[in-house]
């Protein structure tokens, strides 16, 4: 991760000459409250870095470094055994960074990372274990406003013009208001020497004219900017939606729903505010103030001057607090995160809930990040409300003052009273743009923040790797390889070493194993869900890699352990992998998974509308209607992960049977406990510790007498004390 440009100068004013190598953002303080603090890994040492304080660790000092999960959160520790200390406290969400982190900054303390010289911020490319992750906590690229305006859509670009223009004149007629309805009328009309002396009507006309003419200019930007805005949000939520969607599974596995949902719906709503109301609102006070600046310098310079001194107070106090808000916003953003992931977390599993008697413990769980939002939130709102005051007294002063330096100079006849009140007038309407100005500072750092959330996450989702290849899938049967295949979820703890698998075309194969052993990331990497860290996965001779994105749509099907219902009725999720399918289409896919005759017996046969997550049918049910809706695909590998867990031994039966129909002409992958299952696979490979050890058929490893003979015997011991048969 980039390390913030204030981050470096610190360290570099405290630190000279230490040379930056790695460094890790922990969001969460030693208090438990959400605050920004840096851990950085150098040539001498480890350095902690909290606000304005800088503590170097030594390397000598530092003992291993490692990450450790929590309730929520996690921490990372330095030492070992009883000489363990914390040094960071961070969220779920940055657990796979804070682990990265860590491994390389050991490799550091190690001496097999040199230190990098003192402009580099980042670790070495070689000290990254993954390939196929973005960084959505990164700064975003280029200027967050241009970033902005090219998601406007190309078909709305011809009311910009309109909006700028109508601004333009509504702070042009703003700023003629008060000079109309001053100098102009006191000193050219009501005077019986000035230019337009008696013209009452044409005074009086034009002061309403501008008036009318602010309003109406007003009014045509409102409703064409609402109009922009509104599609630029729409805009907004889809892009970034089809960001996540491109993002790699292990971004999901970092992150919780909570998170990426308040990134989804609020930053966008978010980011429509600063142009449907701040933006415009700002542009027009900045119009009004800089024109009326401009008139009154042309009026009289002196009272002019008088207006403009103490404004640099104002801004120099908005440059101390603007800051200081949007870090509270970034805390207020990510205590909100956290809240609607317990909501979400604790709603999802309420019958558990209900069922343990848990109901107070949850409600603690939702009390902490409920009152830690709410308590930044207020000390975000309270800083910029210390703004509002401070502008009002200034305004006022300054109207005092200008009044009665203009009284003195009316007395001398240095200025004329149509002056004095066209000053007024300006002033009477300086507190309402500047206020507009101090409301869009306000609103800006809640915005930029949330700009840059959104932006983070667009980019990392453009960030993800590209195929090197051209590569093309076919509809035959497919080869399958995996060479050499290495992979870990999280840095330094490796799920598959070394992995090595073969299933020819048309070929059934059983994966078997003990808990843990790769089993379904070998799944997992076949449906290219994840991509290897070492190694190649081959289709039909062809790494994975080099196929373009939806090149493999539709040639391969996964049917998991977990099956996931969507929202609709029972033909939508059948249909879901290909929803042009006809009716015959899907009830024949429900008949080859043995799902057509509980269908029909439901309320509405395939009408029958599922809750969230299909609660209405029984695992067996649910696991049938995941393998109809991966046949419907008519796909030439079908990839089963554990399809006759948790069922019954009827339920079981009837999928052993879907399996075996459908996988005629198939290239499949089973993974099963059962030997009912494995039995009916051509070949098995059994799996430790992410290796194969064993390969063969059933009657060939039962002859080996090796780790797969004592899984079966032991499992058959089990079924003979249950009394049950294979």
């Amino acid at each position: 991760m980039t390390l913030p440009n204030s981050i470096a100068r610190l360290l570099g004013q405290q630190l000279p000459g230490y040379r930056i190598t790695a460094s890790f953002r922990a969001d969460i303080g030693r208090d438990e409250r959400f605050t920004d603090q840096w851990i950085v890994a150098g040539h001498t040492g480890l350095v902690l870095v909290g606000d304005d304080t800088v503590e170097l660790l030594p390397w000598p000092e530092v003992g291993t470094i490692a990450c450790h999960r929590y309730v929520g959160g996690g921490g990372m520790t330095s030492g070992a055994d009883s000489d363990t200390r914390l040094i960071a406290r961070f969220s779920a969400a940055r657990m796979a960074d804070a682990q990265n982190f860590a491994r390389v900054a050991n490799l550091i303390r190690a001496g097999e990372i040199p230190a990098m010289p003192e402009s580099g911020l980042e670790a070495p490319q070689d000290a990254q274990a993954e390939t196929d992750r973005s960084d959505p906590d990164g700064p975003p690229s280029g200027n967050i406003l241009v970033r902005l305006f090219q998601l406007m859509p190309n078909s709305k670009w011809w009311r910009v013009p309109i909006v700028v223009l109508a601004l333009a004149g509504g702070g042009i007629a703003a700023v003629a208001s008060p000079y109309l309805a001053g100098q102009f009328l006191f000193d050219e009309v009501l005077d019986t020497e000035g230019l337009h002396s008696g013209r009452l009507g044409l005074a009086i006309g034009l002061i309403l004219l501008s008036r009318l003419a602010e309003a109406a200019l007003r009014i045509i930007w409102g409703l064409t900017n609402a109009s922009l805005i509104h599609d630029l949000e729409i805009r907004l939520k889809r892009t970034a939606f089809a960001a996540i969607q491109r993002l790699p599974m292990r971004f999901f596995a970092d992150r919780h729903t909570g998170e990426l949902m308040a990134r989804l719906e609020q930053d966008a709503s978010d980011i429509a505010l600063l142009f449907h109301i701040m933006l415009p609102s700002s542009i027009h006070g900045a119009l009004f103030l800089v024109g009326s600046l401009i008139a009154m310098l042309a009026l009289d310079w002196q009272l002019a001057l008088a207006v403009i001194l103490p404004f640099p107070i104002l801004f120099t106090l908005l440059h101390r607090i603007v800051p200081e808000v949007n870090s509270l916003y970034e805390r207020t953003f990510r205590a909100e995160a956290e809240l609607r992931t317990v909501t979400s977390d604790s709603l999802t599993g309420i019958r558990v809930v209900r069922a343990f008697g848990r109901q107070q413990r949850e409600r603690a769980r939702f009390a902490r990040p409920n009152r830690i939002a709410a308590r930044l939130g207020l000390r975000a709102d309270a800083m910029l409300g210390t703004l509002r005051p401070p502008m009002e007294l200034v305004t006022e002063l300054v109207l005092v003052g200008v009044w009665a330096a203009g009284a003195w100079m009316i007395a001398r006849d240095q200025v004329t009273l149509g002056l004095l009140i066209t000053f007024a007038g300006y002033l009477g309407r300086f507190f309402q743009p500047v206020g507009e100005i101090v409301i869009a500072i306000g609103d800006w750092a809640q915005v930029s923040t949330a700009a840059h959330r959104l932006l983070r996450l667009v980019d990392a989702g453009s960030a993800v790797r590209q195929p090197r290849g051209e590569a093309t899938a076919t509809r035959l049967p497919r080869h399958i390889v995996l060479e050499q295949v290495g992979f870990a979820y999280e840095p330094g703890q490796p799920v598959l070493q070394d992995m090595n698998l073969t299933v020819g075309p048309g070929e059934t194969v059983g994966l078997a194993g003990p808990t843990g052993a790769g089993k379904s990331t070998t799944l997992n990497l076949i449906a290219g869900l994840y991509t290897a860290d070492e190694g190649r996965v081959l289709l039909d001779g062809v790494d994975m890699r080099d196929f373009p994105p939806r090149a493999l749509e539709g040639r391969v099907g996964v049917v998991l352990q977990e099956t996931h219902l969507f929202l609709g009725n029972v033909a939508d999720n059948i249909a879901y992998a290909f929803p042009d399918a006809g009716r015959e289409e899907i009830v024949a896919a429900a008949q080859a998974a043995n799902a057509h005759d509980f269908i029909v017996e439901l309320p509405d046969g395939y009408e029958t509308q599922l809750g969230p997550g299909g609660h209405a049918l029984s695992g067996g049910q649910r696991q049938r209607l995941a393998i109809a809706r991966a046949l419907l695909l008519d796909p030439p590998i079908l990839l089963m992960d554990e399809a006759t867990a948790n069922v019954d031994s009827d339920t079981e039966q009837q999928i052993q049977q879907a399996i075996e129909r459908v996988a005629h002409g198939r290239t499949v992958v089973v993974i099963a406990h059962r030997l009912s299952t494995l039995r009916m696979a051509d070949r098995l490979y059994f799996m430790e510790d992410g290796r194969v050890v064993e390969s063969g058929t059933h009657e060939e490893l039962m002859d080996c007498g090796g780790s797969y003979r004592r899984l079966v015997e032991r499992q058959r011991a089990a079924l003979e004390t249950i009394g049950v048969g294979e």
